[in-house]
């Protein structure tokens, strides 16, 4: 009953006088009973309160509040889709890639939670390939227009696959450095597994040496040929 925690914790921090490092704990976790109980705006209240704290509080505290609000955002962008007219929803979910960039790196300099946040990065760039692949055709084109059309959008979206092979490799480099949990090295190797398959075995990336990563993506921009 997730109403009744919710009541039980705002209850706690108006009469039980928690420190600052507590209320920050609790704030979290009420803001999950929140989300839970379908009281959104209420939940993002403590997140954002939480990420207030910075400076006073552990600095892991800070980062799950930033992670927290920046999935909210993360399932927009994941939700659209490139429809005609094509240059109108490119320039939509490219301004949000290009937002969601900012936000995860921001979130990336605390380094304890590295290894999801870089994996939910090449979730993000994984998904804008597939976007430009799977974009809405124009109607009237020609068989040889379309192969060509084709072409060109896999051109575009090829850019996006390595930097989402490099984001998933940073996801193992700092899940092996700070011994994050299992779950973000197997999801990440998963993923590499199905972009690179020839390459990404998982006896290879046991020996692997993973590249320094750098995100800085250009936007997409499709010429007037498409």
């Amino acid at each position: 009953n997730y109403s009744k925690v919710e009541q039980l914790l705002i209850k706690y921090l108006e009469v039980g006088k928690p420190g600052i490092e507590e209320e920050a704990e609790i704030r979290l976790k009420l803001a999950h009973a929140q989300f839970m109980a379908k009281k959104k705006e209420k939940g993002i209240e403590n997140l954002n309160k939480v990420a207030g704290m910075e400076g006073n509080i552990n600095p892991e505290l800070v980062a799950k509040a930033r992670l927290i609000l920046v999935k909210d955002k993360h399932e927009a962008y994941l939700a659209i889709k490139l429809t005609q007219p094509f240059e109108k929803t490119l320039i939509d979910k490219t301004a949000l890639l290009d937002d969601l960039t900012r936000d995860y790196m921001q979130i990336a300099k605390y380094k304890i939670l590295q290894a999801e946040v870089f994996f939910q990065m090449g979730v993000t760039f994984e998904n804008f390939r597939d976007s430009i692949l799977q974009a809405e055709k124009p109607a009237d084109l020609s068989k040889e227009e379309l192969a060509e059309y084709k072409f060109l959008l896999e051109e575009k979206a090829y850019p996006y696959e390595e930097q989402a092979v490099k984001a998933y490799e940073k996801s193992l480099k700092a899940g092996r450095t700070v011994k994050a949990s299992q779950e973000w090295i197997e999801n990440s190797i998963a993923r590499l597994a199905v972009i690179k398959p020839a390459l990404y075995k998982r006896e290879f990336l046991k020996e692997k040496k993973v590249e320094s990563f750098m995100i800085e993506p250009e936007p997409v921009i499709l010429g007037s040929s498409l």
